[in-house]
C-alpha cells in the first residue's frame, strides 16, 4: 500500500510503499540523508570510556 509522504518545509510531497523508512522518502526527493549503517536499519553507536 502507497502512503503519502508530506515535507512541509520544503512544499514537496512524494508516494512511498508502507514500509519505506524516512530515509528512503528523503532519497526520492533528492535531499539524501548521510547514515552511517548505509540505510540498513543497524546504526549503533559506540560509546568508549577513558
Amino acid at each position: 500500500m502507497m502512503k503519502k509522504v508530506l515535507f512541509p518545509n520544503q512544499n514537496k510531497e512524494i508516494l512511498c510503499q508502507e514500509n519505506d523508512t524516512v530515509a528512503v522518502a528523503c532519497s526520492g526527493l533528492g535531499y539524501p540523508l548521510d547514515l552511517v549503517c548505509g540505510g540498513k536499519g543497524t546504526c549503533k553507536t559506540e560509546v568508549s570510556h577513558p
